[in-house]
C-alpha cells in the first residue's frame, strides 16, 4: 500500500490543494513559502494519530488559514487515499475500503477534520476520524499500527536525535535488530565480560566513597542509606539507547558533536534508512525536508543516487530547493508547486502532457542551471548563448520594475534543443497538465536567408497557447538589437571591441557607419557570445552613469512584459 492522493483544505497557507503522489520518490519542489513544508506537516500529522510513535506535532490555533475574504477559518480537513496492493492488506481494511466501479481498484480513504471551537474563555480543537466513503464510519487506532514513518526536519539537530538516551535513533535501530532471545544472551554475555575481579574492586571503591557519607547524612537504620553501583544497565533496552556513533579520525576516532553538519546529517540518514529497513509494518514513509542541507553538490548526488536506489519498499516525500538533486531526478518523481490565483497548485509531471519523447530529451538537457526553471516564478526560453546573457540587462533597462532577477524569472538557453519538448509544459488548454508559471519563447525567423519565416520559427508558432506565448524576430535577435536608431552608437563601439582591426579596416573611414543591420549582423556572427559580453558590461556602465538610451526590440520587451503579468 502507498498514499496515491492527499487533500488539504485550510492548513496554514494553503487554502485548498489536491496533490497526487508516486509510490516510491517524491519530489517536492517550488520557491520559498510555497506550501512544501505545510505538505509534509500535513503527512505527519496523518500519521501520528493513533500511532504508538512518539508524536512531536500537533494542530495550533495559528495553523488555521486565514483569508482575505473570510478571515481565520475554522476547520482544517486532510483527506488520504492509500492504494491497496494486494489482498492481505484488502483483508486488513476491508470495512474502511472503496472500490472504484470502473477499474475495481481498491483503496483505504482516511478523513481528518479539526474544529476550532470559538469560546469565551480559550478556543478548544476538535479531531474528527472517520474512514471510507462515509462519514461518521469509525477507524480503529490499531490501523496505524501498521504505519510507521521517520521525519527529518530540514533544522535537525542530529547531535540530540542520536545522543545517547532512552528513544534515540540509534538505539531504535538496534531494538528492531535484535531476535527473540537474542537480546538476553547478549546481555549475559556482556555481563560476564564486565563481571570481573578488577572491575567489582574498582567499582566498590566509589560505592564506599558515596556510602560512607551517605550513612552520615541519612537516618540511622534507613534502609535507603546504601547504594549500589552497577557500570552499565544489564538490559538491553537501556543498553542499546547507551550506544553512541563515532567517525574514525587517523588512529583515534571523533565523537558527533566534533564532526561536521554534512557528515553528520549522512551518518543520521543512514541510520534512519537501517531502521526503516528493518521494519515490518505494511506501509512504510521517509519524510525528508531539505536533504541538500550541508552537503556540497557532490555530496547530494551521491546521497540522492543512492536514495532512489535503495527506496522500493517504502515510499518517500522529499522537499528540496536545490537544482542538483532536481537535475537527478527522474521527471516522474517531481511534483512542482507553484501559486496561481492566491491558490497552491500542484503538478506531478508523471501526469504532465509530457509525452515520452519529451521526457527522455529532457532528461538528457536538464542539467543544474536548467533545472532551475521549475523554481521560477516565469519562464523564458532562448536559442542562443548572446540571448541568455544580455535578456537579464534589457530587463533592468526596460525599468526596476521588469527585474527579472528580482521578479523570479528564469532564462533557459536551449542550445538548439526543439521547443516543443518543454511547450508541453505551459501550453495545454486543461489548466490541469500545465505547471502554473507563464512562458514566453524568443526565436529568429531567418526570413533573410530564404525570403520567409523558417520552418523552425512556424513550428514554434504554433506552440503559442494557453500559459506560453511565442515572440519571433524579424530577421535575427542580432539584426533587431540594430535596428532602433538610438542604438547605432553603442553597438559600434561594441562591434569596434569586438574586432577592432576588421572594424578600423572597414567601417572607420570613411563610412564610419554599418549600412544596414544585416551587414552589423555579420560583422558579429563568429563572435556572439563575446559580443554579448560586451554589451551587457557597456549597458551596465550606462546605467550606472544613468546615461542609458538603448531601445530594447520591441518583440523581447513583449516577451519580457508577458511572463511578468504586465
Amino acid at each position: 500500500m502507498y498514499i496515491e492522493k492527499l487533500s488539504i483544505e485550510n492548513f496554514r497557507g494553503i487554502k485548498n490543494a489536491n496533490i497526487s503522489f508516486n509510490k516510491t520518490i517524491n519530489i517536492l519542489i517550488g520557491s520559498n513559502n510555497i506550501g512544501k513544508s505545510a505538505i509534509i506537516d500535513s503527512l505527519r500529522l496523518v500519521f501520528s494519530y493513533g500511532s504508538s510513535q512518539k508524536r512531536d506535532i500537533y494542530i495550533s490555533e495559528s495553523d488555521f488559514h486565514i483569508s482575505s475574504s473570510i478571515g481565520l477559518s475554522d476547520t482544517i480537513e486532510f483527506h488520504v487515499r492509500f492504494k491497496i496492493e494486494n489482498p492481505l492488506e484488502a483483508g486488513m481494511f476491508y470495512d474502511l475500503l472503496t472500490i472504484d466501479p470502473i477499474t475495481s481498484e481498491q483503496s483505504l480513504d482516511l478523513h481528518f477534520r479539526y474544529t476550532l471551537e470559538f469560546q469565551s474563555n480559550h478556543n478548544k480543537i476538535k479531531l474528527s476520524v472517520w474512514g471510507g466513503e462515509n462519514e461518521g464510519q469509525s477507524v480503529s487506532t490499531e490501523i496505524f499500527d501498521n504505519i510507521y514513518f521517520v521525519y527529518l526536519g530540514a533544522l535537525r539537530d542530529v547531535e540530540k536525535h542520536m545522543k545517547p538516551i532512552r528513544g534515540n535513533k540509534l538505539g531504535g535501530l538496534y531494538k528492531q535488530l535484535v531476535t527473540s532471545g537474542e537480546d538476553e544472551k547478549l546481555v549475559e554475555e556482556l555481563k560476564k565480560a564486565i563481571e570481573t575481579p578488577d572491575w567489582e574492586a574498582f567499582i566498590k571503591k566509589g560505592e564506599d566513597k558515596i556510602n560512607e557519607h551517605l550513612k552520615h547524612t541519612t537516618f540511622i537504620n534507613d534502609p535507603k542509606q546504601e547504594v549500589s553501583i552497577t557500570p552499565i544497565p544489564f538490559e538491553f533496552e537501556k543498553i542499546a539507547d547507551s550506544m553512541t556513533a563515532r567517525i574514525p579520525f587517523g588512529s583515534d576516532s571523533l565523537e558527533l558533536y566534533q564532526n561536521g553538519l554534512g557528515y553528520n546529517n549522512l551518518i543520521y540518514t543512514a541510520t534512519v534508512l537501517g531502521d526503516l529497513d528493518s521494519r515490518s509494518e505494511h506501509y512504510k514513509s521517509l519524510l525528508i525536508e531539505e536533504p541538500e542541507a550541508h552537503l556540497h553538490p557532490q555530496l547530494q548526488n551521491v546521497l540522492f543516487s543512492y536514495l532512489k536506489s535503495y527506496a522500493s519498499d517504502f515510499q518517500t516525500f522529499i522537499t528540496s530547493h536545490s537544482p542538483t538533486i532536481t537535475a537527478k531526478t527522474d521527471l516522474d518523481s517531481i511534483i512542482v508547486m507553484n501559486n496561481v490565483d492566491s491558490s497552491l497548485k500542484s503538478l506531478a509531471l508523471r501526469e504532465s502532457a509530457l509525452d515520452p519523447k519529451n521526457k527522455k530529451y529532457l532528461s538528457k538537457f536538464l542539467d543544474v542551471t536548467k533545472s532551475q526553471l521549475f523554481f521560477a516564478k516565469g519562464v523564458i526560453f532562448v536559442e542562443g548563448i548572446s540571448e541568455a546573457l544580455l535578456l537579464p540587462i534589457f530587463a533592468k533597462v526596460m525599468g526596476d520594475e521588469y527585474d527579472l532577477e528580482k521578479n523570479g524569472i528564469e532564462v533557459v538557453n536551449i542550445s538548439g534543443v526543439a521547443f516543443s519538448h518543454f511547450a508541453n509544459l505551459f501550453n495545454n488548454d486543461n489548466p490541469e497538465k500545465n505547471v502554473g508559471i507563464r512562458a514566453a519563447i524568443l526565436t529568429d525567423s531567418d526570413s533573410d536567408k530564404k525570403g520567409g519565416d523558417t520552418a523552425r520559427s512556424d513550428r514554434a508558432r504554433e506552440l503559442e497557447n494557453a500559459d506560453l506565448v511565442v515572440k519571433v524576430s524579424d530577421i535575427t535577435f542580432e539584426n533587431e538589437l540594430y535596428k532602433p536608431s538610438n542604438n547605432a552608437n553603442i553597438l559600434q563601439d561594441v562591434a569596434k571591441d569586438l574586432h577592432p582591426i576588421s572594424y578600423k579596416r572597414d567601417y572607420e573611414t570613411p563610412q564610419k557607419t554599418f549600412s544596414n543591420s544585416i551587414e552589423f549582423k555579420d560583422f558579429v556572427a563568429d563572435g556572439k557570445s563575446e559580443f554579448a559580453h560586451i554589451l551587457s558590461v557597456e549597458l551596465y556602465d550606462d546605467l550606472d552613469r544613468g546615461i542609458c538610451t538603448f531601445e530594447v526590440p520591441n518583440y523581447i520587451q513583449e516577451a519580457i512584459k508577458w511572463v511578468l503579468h504586465k
